[in-house]
């Protein structure tokens, strides 16, 4: 299960998806100069479009967002970081997953622990 950690380890790339098939595949890098979170929507093959920062576990609209708060995935992706972060339990049907990369470096991850985690061992540690 997705937590957190995974999210804001800087290169975390996941989808969320319903029983109906509909499926939403997010990134959330983090900008060392700045210090700061950033979220995208995977909006055609290999294009990320821009959602807005992460503040406090949540995203949050900006001037170059090109998303409002009443859009549908700007709301999944919410709900998203409320699962991560226990304050929400997936639906039934439902899926969070990572996309088997380290959620920091971007490497395959290869032992249950790592799958399981979303992070390798040793960008876990740090």
């Amino acid at each position: 299960m997705i937590n957190l950690k995974f999210l804001l380890a800087g290169n975390a790339t996941f989808t969320i998806a319903n029983p109906e098939g509909k499926r939403y595949t997010f990134k959330i890098t983090y900008s060392k100069g700045i210090k700061k979170h950033f979220a995208y929507v995977l909006t055609a093959p290999e294009t990320y479009t821009y959602v807005g920062m992460v503040v406090d576990s949540r995203v949050v609209l900006t001037k170059k967002s090109k998303y409002t708060a009443f859009s549908k995935l700007f709301n999944v992706l919410n709900c998203a970081f409320d699962i991560a972060s226990g304050k929400k339990q997936l639906k039934e049907g439902y899926f969070l997953e990572h996309m088997g990369k380290c959620g920091r470096c971007g490497r395959d991850l290869t032992t249950p622990e790592s799958i399981n985690r979303g992070l390798g061992p040793i960008c876990f540690s740090k």
